[in-house]
């Protein structure tokens, strides 16, 4: 197995397989700056620890180093159907 991981093209397929894309609306509860950040670019720039992204975003805990997430609304925009 280290033999594969000396290989890079073996190392960039494997170390994407489990990454999460999606990106998540921020806010800083001190400042109110709000961003729209994936949980890489969030530990990338501003230092914070993937065990506390995991854990906001699976909602075990509300805020990680003063960084939440933007709720979203209950209803998404989108088409309107009535129903008779």
């Amino acid at each position: 197995m280290a033999a594969k991981w000396q290989d890079p093209a073996y190392r960039e397929r494997a170390s994407g397989n489990h990454r999460d894309e999606k990106v998540y609306g921020w806010r800083h509860v001190a400042s109110g700056v709000e961003v729209r950040r994936t949980k890489q670019e969030m530990r990338e720039e501003y230092g914070l620890k993937p065990d506390g992204l995991d854990a906001v975003v699976a909602g075990r805990i509300t805020t990680t180093r003063g960084w939440m997430l933007i709720p979203k609304p209950r209803m998404p925009e989108g088409p309107r159907w009535c129903f008779p």
